[in-house]
């Protein structure tokens, strides 16, 4: 009896090792590391997700689904760099939707790069959540041309409504700190 069990323990061995030692085709890592990556997601391992859906990427780089999610797990999990790459990445496949943009605007204005900025700013259009974000983006973009009138228009909140008001006020508010108008900006 005990031979036959050591005998079914190393054949059970030796089949793990028989299959541990197959090639993993990059199809099939890419794949295992995509479900595990939403797995994780579900679980609200952000980090964990995000790298693993990295792993997805590099493994399988046509793969613009997965390249879509990777960038989307590099913004919730703050990693800055990566979420740059990717954008400018889906953006050259051609993403040119607002979320893809707003990061590629983020990376100009981090890059100081007001015209690019400018420039990816036009591509929001009005519509939808860059209502928003738009007046703020061009008001920061005038400022650091130097056209602090025209910054700090854009930034009025009497010309806005709803929550919009406040949001402009806030910002209003910055950007007077920002050119050290300290008690215009405690004042907003």
């Amino acid at each position: 009896m005990r031979a036959a069990l050591t005998f079914t323990a190393l054949l059970a061995l030796s089949a793990a090792a028989a299959h541990a030692a197959k090639p993993v085709r990059p199809s099939d890592s890419a794949l295992h590391a995509y479900v595990t990556g939403r797995y994780a997601v579900l679980d609200n391992e952000v980090g964990l997700a995000a790298r693993l859906m990295e792993e997805a990427r590099v493994a399988d780089p046509t793969a613009a689904g997965i390249k879509r999610r990777s960038w989307e797990l590099a913004l919730a999990n703050g990693d800055q760099a990566r979420a740059f790459q990717l954008a400018r990445s889906l953006a050259a496949d051609g993403a040119g939707d607002p979320d893809v943009t707003m990061t590629r605007i983020a990376e100009a204005v981090v890059r100081k790069d007001w015209a690019l900025a400018a420039s990816l700013r036009q591509k929001l259009g009005g519509q939808g959540w860059p209502i928003v974000a738009g007046p703020v983006i061009d008001a920061w973009v005038a400022a650091a041309r130097g056209d602090t009138a025209a910054a700090l228009n854009l930034l009025d909140p009497q010309r806005h409504q709803g929550f919009l008001r406040a949001y402009i006020a806030e910002q209003r508010a910055h950007l007077l700190a920002s050119l050290g108008r300290w008690d215009e900006a405690a004042a907003a």
